[in-house]
């Protein structure tokens, strides 16, 4: 089976659609993804998240399945000058604590406490996990059993959603710390990562998830639309690289 998580298009937020620049972006999107062989859309229920999806969906002729869990997370801390969401919080914070780098036991670092962020990452977890159970894959530990009938499966299931949980998904995937894949990973507006639940030679009933093209932008460079840095901090372009002088 193959996953493809999919980052929402330029936002606006205000609106909680996507931009002018975000339309354009999907509509590339669309043109790579109508030749994924795609044969179920899972979606946030977020406008932005729906906008990006439809035109794919309206191109392969398949349904928008919306997920209530695939949403974007709503947490925040303060950092004493602004207050940042989990995945913006300062490096000279969280790089103090060993605690952060370890996939069990994140959530007891001090800043942590008091809210119900480990509760609300562990749901999308368990969510993502009975998903996968109604694909055939059954996560045990750090690996996934594959169900009966389901060893030679080609199945691709695509999950638009947000940056912030995307990478929620993709550390559980990979079995690791979320705030250590928060704080490593950035998936531009539109970007395509590609999971291959691959079975293990060694063992036909196992697979492992193998990431392809983490962040994957190339339908953009392909169609002449700079990519946008929504979400990512302190960068003085608002595209990368920046667009051609007219």
């Amino acid at each position: 089976m193959r996953i493809l998580l999919i980052r929402h298009g330029d936002p606006d937020y205000a609106n909680d659609t996507v931009t002018e620049k975000g339309k354009r972006e999907v509509m590339l999107l669309a043109d790579r993804l109508e030749k994924e062989s795609i044969d179920t859309i899972y979606c946030s229920p977020l406008g932005r998240a729906q906008a990006t999806a439809a035109p794919t969906a309206q191109r392969i002729g398949k349904k928008i399945h919306t997920l209530p869990w695939l949403r974007e997370m709503s947490f925040h801390y303060d950092m004493g000058d602004k207050v940042v969401s989990p995945w913006d919080i300062y490096p000279q914070t969280w790089t103090q604590n060993p605690s952060v780098h370890e996939k069990e036991n994140w959530a007891d670092y001090a800043l942590y406490e008091g809210n119900a962020l480990k509760e609300a990452v562990q749901k999308v977890e368990q969510s993502l996990d009975a998903l996968l159970l109604s694909h055939g894959f059954r996560h045990k530990g750090r690996m996934f059993e594959i169900l009966p009938g389901y060893e030679d499966s080609t199945e691709t299931i695509a999950l638009f959603c947000h940056m912030g949980l995307g990478n929620v998904l993709l550390s559980h995937l990979a079995g690791i710390s979320t705030p250590l894949w928060w704080h490593t990973m950035f998936l531009p507006p539109t970007s395509v990562t590609t999971v291959y639940m691959e079975r293990h030679c060694s063992d036909t009933s196992t697979a492992l998830a193998h990431f392809v093209g983490v962040g994957d932008i190339s339908h953009l460079y392909a169609g002449g639309e700079p990519a946008s840095t929504s979400g990512l901090k302190n960068c003085k372009s608002p595209t990368f690289p920046p667009e051609p002088a007219v």
